[in-house]
């Protein structure tokens, strides 16, 4: 198998791989650099994925050269050639920077897979950052041509030449040109032929012993284990990406009926604790919607979805975390059946809210003031009294939310009459509500809550049974069709 191996792998065919990978670097240089301005002109995406596979073709030939040249360098002892040396440390060095060039291939292999505008266009936008990320890369490739073109000129050089001539030592033929007529020197050059030859193999011999040791072999996995993690925390590091919550700071608000209520955003900030240009580009590309916003109820689930663009987490190596949050429909008013529906505490409320407002306020008195101005004397005194009320209504209105307590007063009022001076009083029948009767309308309601409605039907009403009549009439045939129901 040895032998099988060192045919095979000749310092001739390893020179041939060498120019082999000259070649492929060279291929894979120019393309690169053509392909910055291709992607954002719509360039073939063929050529991407031909330079993927060049890349990979070159880290496994300089692999190969690198194995092999370590061989023939530490346990081929009679390898003595300074390109052997050259050419390991190139292959070594290739090795290292092709591996830290990933993320730079990855650009080009993202790019032949793309499938629609979005994620091309993120890619046209990265494509200056990987061209200059890739410098190193352009150096090493370089290297590799030169080098090529040195091996491609040793194996011309040494075409036709036997593979020990190629790869001269320093033997006791070499040893005995200094003095060819003495035979004396030939026999002692003779003599130290067999030195030269040990004190390379006890060399080797040493090195072998050393790692066949635990120390040694304690010294190599070390080396081994470093190497390793220098590869895997540079890619950790390269892959790492910025986790950004979308959905945290998101508020979502509820407002309505129970039923017919209805949802919308409040607040579409999202949180970020940095000072981040790219972050702050993904986020101002970002927006929310709401699997349902309205016909709500207490209890429903509905769906908030942040929509980002996919295209630029990559670009930016983003980590969008919480694309989607489920939220409860709470808060939401519940809608009354009838008066009965109210809790005792409710009702009070209201009742007391009433009373500040038609007996002990203002609030009554100046409206009705207001309504009479023109049946009495300008300026002149306008006393109002016998205030009763001869009616209560609920009305269930068939909007959700909607639905109206409806009090029926009649009042008297006397002054001046308006061209004689003669005193004059009058009986005026009025209907006063409180629209949008809720369990949250009542728990703020108050004496201005309370509208006084100036109805022209009641203008001429002189009974209080006319005046409940024009009353129901009013709030169930021509408004919001309220079911009325007479209240104790």
């Amino acid at each position: 198998m040895k032998n099988l191996l060192e045919s095979k792998f000749s310092k001739k065919n390893l020179r041939l791989i060498s120019m082999a990978m000259g070649i492929a670097a060279l291929i894979f240089y120019f393309i690169t650099k053509s392909l910055t301005s291709s992607i954002a002109s719509g360039g073939s995406l063929g050529a991407f994925t031909f330079v993927f596979i060049v890349f990979y073709v070159c880290i496994a030939l300089a692999s190969i050269l690198a194995i092999y040249y370590a061989y023939r360098i530490y346990f081929k002892n009679q390898d003595k050639d300074v390109s052997v040396a050259i050419t390991f440390g190139v292959c070594c060095w290739t090795i290292v920077i092709l591996l830290l060039n990933i993320q730079t291939v990855m650009f080009f292999y993202k790019a032949a897979n793309a499938t629609s505008f979005w994620d091309l266009a993120a890619l046209a936008d990265s494509a200056e950052s990987v061209e200059m990320a890739a410098h190193l890369l352009d150096l090493t490739l370089w290297v590799l041509v030169i080098l090529a073109g040195y091996n491609g000129y040793m194996f011309n050089k040494t075409k036709g030449m036997p593979e020990e001539v190629a790869q001269p030592t320093v033997t006791a033929t070499e040893t005995s040109t200094a003095d060819t007529t003495t035979a004396s020197t030939s026999t002692s050059t003779a003599s130290e032929s067999p030195d030269l030859d040990k004190k390379p193999n006890e060399t080797v011999e040493k090195i072998k012993g050393f790692v066949a040791t635990k120390k040694g072999k304690g010294i190599i996995a070390g080396v081994l284990v470093v190497c390793l993690v220098v590869i895997v925390g540079f890619n950790v590091l390269s892959n790492r990406k910025t986790e950004v919550d979308l959905t945290k700071a998101v508020e979502v608000t509820f407002e309505g009926v129970s039923g017919e209520g209805y949802a919308y955003i409040t607040n579409d900030e999202i949180e970020f604790d940095g000072n981040d240009d790219d972050v702050e580009d993904f986020i101002d590309n970002v927006y929310f919607t709401l699997s349902k916003t309205s016909g709500l109820k207490n209890g429903d689930e509905i769906t908030l979805k942040a929509k980002y663009n996919s295209s630029l987490a990559d670009k930016y190596k983003i980590d969008p975390i919480n694309d989607k949050l489920t939220v409860t429909v709470e808060g939401l008013d519940i809608e009354f059946e009838s008066y009965d529906d109210l809790s005792k505490d409710e009702k009070k409320k209201v009742e007391t809210a009433w009373t500040e407002y038609f007996e002990d306020g203002s609030n009554f008195d100046e409206e009705v003031r207001d309504d009479l101005e023109y049946d009495f004397k300008r300026d002149s005194t306008i006393a109002l009294s016998d205030k009763q009320v001869v009616g209560r209504y609920y009305g269930d209105s068939e909007y959700a939310g909607d639905d109206v307590i409806v009090y029926v007063v009649k009042v008297t009022a006397s002054g001046t009459e308006r061209y004689d001076d003669k005193e004059k009083k009058i009986t005026r029948y009025y209907h006063i509500n409180l629209q949008d009767v809720t369990p949250k309308t009542i728990e703020k309601v108050k004496k201005n809550k309370f509208e006084l409605t100036y109805s022209s039907e009641l203008t001429d009403v002189d009974n209080d049974a006319d005046a409940l009549e024009e009353t129901v009439d009013y709030y169930e045939g021509r408004y919001n069709d309220y079911t009325m129901t007479k209240l104790k």
